[in-house]
């Protein structure tokens, strides 16, 4: 329906003088600005109105209908029509063509709602992934420093005489990955696994050269102790050994008598490790 343009006049809210309606249409201006204030609470995509007036095509004097422009976070426009009576937003895609404000708000929450919930269920995956490939290259590192542990201590050994090696099998990895634990800490195995092992097995370390005598006084082929990394032994403080492999076997003297070892394998890296020795009780 036109008006007359003699009778279309702007009216100033208080707060809104971005909004407008026609003379005759003055005793609607409250619905009009309640229509904004709704719009911008409650429509996602309607952060600012920027316009407001009368849809001059829908409404009547008795049952008029608000035109409103907004504008997203992207800057971009959209256009509203709402009921001036009603307060619905017209949508033609709902099966009545319109829905509430109060309805809107449900959908709002509920979508906030789902969002929140998909985030927890992205982020528990991408966890999930994330442990599962650490602990992929936890258990290959395993087998890498368990082999290089091999070949370390066959070659202390090439030099012994009827070398049995009775630990053929390497061991299984315990390792458990903590949801606070990250790959930068756990470059090798969590220490929780760390301090198990040390207390199931003797570390050489904390033992005097007194109690446990060196290989040099049964074998004068074979050194002691071969280290790549910082002295272990030493009064520097270094990080606990991430892994460590305890290798048994037996060899025999130059009167071929019976000869018990242990092989001790410290690594904190594959470039950063310590290889030990020592008789075996």
């Amino acid at each position: 329906m036109l008006l007359p343009l003699s009778i279309v006049v702007s009216i100033h809210a208080v707060e809104r003088d971005n909004l407008w309606l026609p003379l005759s249409y003055k005793k609607y201006f409250t619905q009009l600005r309640r229509a904004a204030d709704l719009a911008e609470k409650q429509i996602l995509y309607c952060e600012q109105v920027i316009d407001g007036s009368l849809n001059l095509d829908l409404s009547r004097m008795d049952a008029p209908f608000f035109r409103l422009m907004c504008k997203d976070a992207e800057q971009r426009r959209h256009i509203l029509t709402i009921d001036g009576l009603t307060l619905d937003l017209v949508d033609p895609s709902r099966p009545s063509g319109r829905i509430s404000f109060e309805q809107l708000e449900i959908e709002r929450i509920q979508a906030e709602q789902d969002a929140i919930e998909a985030q927890k269920i992205a982020e528990a995956e991408a966890l999930e992934q994330q442990q599962a490939e650490t602990y992929a290259k936890l258990q290959q590192l395993h087998k890498d420093v368990w082999q290089d542990c091999q070949k370390q201590l066959t070659a202390r050994t090439q030099n012994m005489k009827g070398v049995v090696w009775l630990t053929t099998r390497m061991p299984a990895w315990s390792g458990i990955i903590n949801d606070e634990q990250s790959l930068e800490l756990k470059e090798a195995l969590d220490r929780d696994f760390v301090s198990g092992y040390l207390e199931r097995n003797t570390i050489l370390d904390k033992t005097s050269d007194t109690d446990v005598p060196s290989i040099k006084t049964i074998d004068s082929t074979l050194d002691t102790e071969f280290k790549a990394g910082p002295d272990v032994g030493s009064n520097a403080e270094v990080e606990p050994e991430p892994i460590l492999f305890t290798l048994d076997f037996n060899a025999v003297d130059l009167y071929n008598k019976d000869l018990h070892y242990q092989g001790f394998c410290h690594y904190r890296t594959l470039e950063d490790f310590s290889i030990k020795i020592r008789p075996r009780r």
